[in-house]
């Protein structure tokens, strides 16, 4: 679109700015375009309704929505990509396996504690941090 001077910045939440300037296109190019605009809004309904499928499915999910600042997608996302919690020992292993620790280096019985590892799964720890962030954002008075 950038050939018929129409610029927008990445990301879905500029998908309506470029919606807005289609009139803009040629005849020959709009019909394309709109039909990209059609899928892609398919596509977003096709998403909603799997994610509410599968929250309904998932007790472990409806269960995760109940905490303050999870919401229904953060809470499915997290059902979804976490093993059996019995494998973890206890929260910190959780939280280690989610790349949320700081990686610990030790040398001649010195504790040093490092950065946190970031070696988990991007989207399940993304959840576990923002989910506190915006509670807290909301309790702003």
């Amino acid at each position: 679109m950038t050939e018929f001077g129409i610029i927008a910045a990445k990301g879905a939440q500029n998908v309506d700015r470029l919606k807005e300037q289609l009139d803009r296109l040629p005849e020959a190019a709009r019909m394309p375009v709109s039909l990209l605009f059609d899928q892609l809004a398919e596509t977003n309904t096709r998403i909603e309704r799997l994610t509410d499928e599968i929250h309904e499915q998932s007790e472990t999910s409806q269960r995760l929505a109940t905490i303050p600042g999870v919401g229904m997608l953060s809470a499915t996302i997290i059902a979804a990509t976490t093993p059996d919690v019995d494998n973890f020992g206890c929260s910190r292993d959780y939280a280690a396996w989610l790349g949320l620790t700081p990686k610990p280096h030790s040398t001649g019985g010195k504790q040093r504690v490092g950065r946190i590892s970031k070696m988990g799964i991007d989207i399940s720890a993304g959840c576990c941090i923002w989910a506190p962030w915006r509670r807290s954002c909301s309790d702003v008075d």
